[in-house]
Formats: C-alpha cells, structure tokens, sequence
C-alpha cells in the first residue's frame, strides 16, 4: 500500500492520491459512498498542519474534557461549514482551527493566558 505502507490494517481501504505530489485523502469507506473523499488532498505543509490539528483536538475529547461534538461545533463556527479536519483546504484555515483549539484548551484547563497583556 502506498499510502501507509506500514499499516496493513490500511490496505484494504481506498484513497485519493495525487500522482504530482503522492498527497492523499482517506475515504468514508463505513459508508455506501465508500470511494468518497473525506475532504480535500492537501498540499504536504497543509498535511503537516492537519496532523498537528488532530494532536491538539484528539487530547481534548478523548479525555472527557470536551464532548467531540462539542468541539467540532466549535470549529465548525470558526469556519463557517461543518467541520472535518480533512476539509482545512490550507494555511490560513488551519491556523484559525488552532487558534480555537487553543482558546477551548485553556478554557478547559482554566487558564487565561491568551488574554494576559503588559499594563
């Protein structure tokens, strides 16, 4: 598998992939769509940025902190669209997400320091 080729509990399932870059998308293979993508094929700094997104958000629902649906309605107002971290299309987007994944974590974890300043 050329996508994960370490992950033989991958091989089955599909993917889009870039034949220009080897960039691809996962599909929503649980589905009768299951060729469907499950968003977009990243530039490989946007693929970067997805990975640290899911290093920030999977902490805060996996833990109890936040309900994922909570979360993904969160992320969903700050992008105007429902959310899926397969649909951030690029920087800006992907910055704006952990921007309030950040917010959401010291909130959580009661702390303040986004809105600290120098008097």
């Amino acid at each position: 598998m050329e996508t994960y080729p370490n992950r033989e509990d991958l091989y089955d399932l599909p993917f889009w992939i870039c034949d220009t870059c080897n960039c691809f998308v996962g599909c929503h293979h649980k589905t009768e769509e299951r060729t469907k993508p499950l968003g977009s094929i990243p530039s490989p700094k946007v693929k970067v940025l997805r990975q640290n997104i899911h290093k920030v958000l999977d902490p805060l629902w996996m833990s109890g902190q936040h309900s994922r649906k909570y979360i993904y309605a969160r992320l969903g107002e700050v992008l105007g669209r429902e959310y899926h971290t397969a649909d951030v299309r690029n920087e800006a987007e992907a910055n704006a997400v952990m921007a309030k994944l950040k917010y959401l974590s010291n909130k959580t974890n009661g702390s303040n320091h986004g809105s600290w300043r120098q008097i």
